[in-house]
């Protein structure tokens, strides 16, 4: 579900708002935050993004930070709900050895083995209807992304949308 807006009716759902407008409309029809900032980063990170902070908040990419603005127009004009950031679900608990007795009746809980498996959705939000959507903006999809996607499908039964571009 992609969010169309002219500029004309843009213009007038920032008029209603009394303070500065933190969107405009792109030239290419894309709505953009006013005001990002590439944060400096003396590494070049692996896949060549670049943080950005937007509104005090640091998001991963450009991309990232552009959809942000989009979903938080949506839900001003009541496209989405509840919309939250970096929601974690676990894919896979961290796996003990066996839990023991003390010498005082005390369970002890046996060392921990491997960590958990968690995925982080970078947006969740309920539609219109009520269904419950978990983006994820991707420039590039890594093995591992691939894996925990297929996981999140089958354990949590939930599809991941992909936001690329």
């Amino acid at each position: 579900m992609a969010l169309t807006m002219t500029e004309k009716e843009l213009a007038q759902l920032l008029k209603k708002t009394r303070r500065r407008p933190k969107f405009s409309l792109s030239t290419n029809g894309k709505v953009k935050p006013i005001g990002t900032s590439i944060l400096d980063s003396p590494t070049t990170t692996k896949y060549k993004n670049k943080k950005v902070v937007y509104m005090g908040i640091t998001f991963d990419s450009q991309l990232e930070a552009d959809r942000y603005g989009q979903l938080i127009l949506m839900q001003r004009v009541k496209e989405i709900t509840e919309l939250r950031r970096q929601v974690s679900y676990e894919l896979i608990p961290s796996q003990r050895e066996p839990s023991t007795v003390g010498p005082r009746g005390g369970v002890k809980l046996g060392k921990v083995i491997e960590q958990a498996v968690n995925y982080v959705a970078d947006f969740v939000y309920k539609d219109k209807c009520g269904n419950t959507v978990v983006e994820d903006t991707k420039g590039v999809k890594t093995a591992d992304y691939i894996i925990k996607r297929k996981l999140m499908l089958y354990i949590h039964k939930i599809r991941i949308t992909e936001i690329t571009e």
